[in-house]
């Protein structure tokens, strides 16, 4: 930890310049992964078992290795711009895709342990400015044209999309989410698997001015917020999802939320890359918007390694638990 942060309580690191705002806070914007609920054994595995499913269901080929561990996500999620869970297991196809043709070879244990890492590649698409386009970008430059043609053949994005809806929400909500009865998966979603991290009670002191920014369809967050029980404390117009219109990082979302909350000073709690730089572009923004919202942002980290990326990034806050910044800025506000 730098001087540039206190450390409230534990587990919790308020950068000092922006204390004085914390104290004036009065909304709250939610992401929903990461925060509300612990998706690490759903989403996290939707991915990793998606991208199994594909190379040995589906192109059925050889070999025993997992190519992408639930873990191994983080290393997209840390290169920004993979706030869509399909579109990060694209990028995770393709990037085996693009070795298996390289190599010359199909067999899973090869793949997963010659070349490149995820983490190597993870690392060179977040160079690029992260997110698919630069994942894409990052292997068709480095291949020859037909090889670039044999790997886009092999690349079926639709595919891989329905494999991963029906691996998350399984025969019992395959239907309710996304409006078809699963082909490929016959048993129950990792949708089930998801666990409340955030006790209502703490969202008290921010009510009415709570919203929610998530990556989820509207859907998926309507279980999930459901599931939270935090239904009722919510407005149905505070909600924005990504149902094909604007997505993190865009700045607009919060200059939006923060109108329809009539916030003064907000905190974005997320738990990506890409939660930050929703908070750091709409600050950006700020300068060409006739607004005096300010919006912070507080990030929750799984891992006590990561701080020091948010430490650099410089964060509002960091922590670990979403309650415990709940907690944290509420006693601020008290004084």
């Amino acid at each position: 930890m730098t001087d540039e942060y206190i450390q409230q309580e534990t587990g919790v690191f308020l950068r000092r310049s922006s204390i004085p705002d914390l104290k004036k806070t009065d909304s709250v914007i939610l992401d929903i992964d990461g925060v509300i609920l612990d998706v690490a054994a759903s989403f996290r595995v939707a991915i990793s078992q998606t991208t199994q499913f594909y190379f040995t269901r589906i192109l059925r080929w050889n070999g025993k290795a997992i190519l992408v561990s639930p873990a191994e996500t983080q290393s997209f999620k840390l290169a920004g711009g993979f706030n869509n869970d399909w579109e990060l297991t694209y990028a995770a196809v393709l990037f085996f895709l693009a070795k298996s043709v390289q190599f010359d070879n199909n067999n899973l244990d090869f793949l997963k342990n010659r070349g490149k890492s995820v983490k190597d590649f993870t690392k060179e698409v977040a160079t690029q400015g992260g997110g698919l386009k630069s994942a894409e970008k990052v292997i068709f430059l480095s291949v020859k044209q037909a090889q670039a043609d044999r790997i886009a053949g092999l690349w079926d994005r639709a595919k891989i999309k329905r494999i991963f809806q029906e691996l998350y929400a399984g025969t019992d909500y395959c239907k309710k989410l996304y409006g078809f009865e699963p082909q490929f998966v016959q048993e129950k979603g990792l949708i089930n698997q998801e666990k409340v991290l955030l006790d209502a009670a703490n969202l008290k002191a921010f009510y009415p001015k709570i919203g929610v920014l998530t990556g989820r369809t509207s859907e998926e967050a309507d279980v999930a917020l459901d599931f939270a029980a935090l239904r009722g404390m919510i407005s149905e117009d505070a909600i924005f999802c990504d149902d094909g219109g604007l997505t993190k990082p865009d700045p607009k979302i919060l200059l939006d939320l923060g109108r329809i909350l009539d916030t003064r000073v907000g905190i974005y709690l997320g738990d990506t890359v890409d939660d930050f730089r929703t908070v750091a572009n709409f600050q950006d923004a700020q300068s060409n918007e006739q607004s005096s919202t300010r919006f912070l942002s507080a990030i929750i980290t799984h891992k006590e390694s990561e701080r020091d990326i948010y430490f650099g990034l410089r964060a509002d806050i960091v922590a670990e638990d979403p309650n415990k910044v709940l907690a944290a800025v509420s006693e601020l506000k008290q004084g």
